[in-house]
């Protein structure tokens, strides 16, 4: 391992680098290594160092920071946060390659699950699987399960415990009449009976439709997303290998 600061690392390259950028809380002493704003003609030099210094590396890039990435001022602070955007928006695009291209609501829900609360402070610990081949995952463990070989829209992991996220579809899953007042009454017996088949081998069932999601979707499932996961212990995903299902 070899220690460089931002002005001797002219000329190198290494498969992984860590970036050390400290201050204190409420300080901007990143100033003055690195520039406030790249429109400042006196900021060129400053400027032309952040440039070499995140062009070092070759694979993989490892910041420590003192402080949350949203503190850090100047172009630093702009620079991290654009790598943090990326890496966040790179995720979320996979995920959405992932789901039902034939549904015009999946990517409206993915689009709200991760704009709750719960998942913007529990993301690193929250794993989406979309599609998630639900059927054939609980036939692998219990032989005898009767439940359809179906899959589900959304299968959130967090820590020890799990839950299904489906929007309900009105044609496929309401009897006749069902409006806003009484949905909650007239879903489908196939249907209740399948979610109260899969409640009792652990999981959760959250449920979104047009009568729920007409006026705030997001605060309905981060609700929703909190009670259930509650009591949950962080611990390694144990369902993590059945995403390839």
């Amino acid at each position: 391992m070899k220690v460089m600061t931002f002005d001797s690392c002219q000329g190198e390259e290494r498969d992984i680098i860590y970036y050390t950028m400290v201050e204190r809380k409420g300080e901007d002493s990143l100033k003055y290594i690195f520039p406030v704003s790249f429109t400042d003609n006196e900021e060129n030099l400053k400027a032309q160092r952040l440039n070499v210094g995140f062009s070092r590396v070759k694979e993989k890039a490892v910041f420590v920071l003192s402080k949350p990435v949203n503190e850090i001022r100047g172009e630093a602070g702009n620079t991290l946060r654009t790598f943090y955007q990326y890496l966040e928006n790179k995720d979320h695009a996979s995920l959405r390659g992932k789901i039902d291209l034939k549904s015009t609501k999946e990517e409206k829900v993915l689009h709200w699950i991760t704009e709750t609360s719960f998942y913007q402070e529990s993301q690193e610990h929250v794993e989406i699987i979309p599609q998630f081949a639900i059927g054939a995952y609980m036939k692998q463990i219990d032989p005898t399960a009767v439940i359809p070989s179906y899959r589900c829209d959304f299968l959130i992991l967090y820590g020890n415990k799990s839950t299904i996220i489906e929007y309900d579809g009105y044609e496929f899953i309401f009897k006749e009449g069902a409006d806003r007042f009484n949905y909650e009454s007239l879903y489908s017996d196939d249907d209740i009976e399948r979610q109260k088949t899969i409640e009792c081998y652990g999981y959760g069932f959250i449920r979104l439709n047009k009568f729920i999601a007409r006026e705030n979707p997001v605060g309905y499932l981060d609700q929703a997303l909190r009670k259930h996961f509650a009591s949950a212990k962080i611990t390694s995903s144990f369902l993590r290998e059945a995403s390839e299902v």
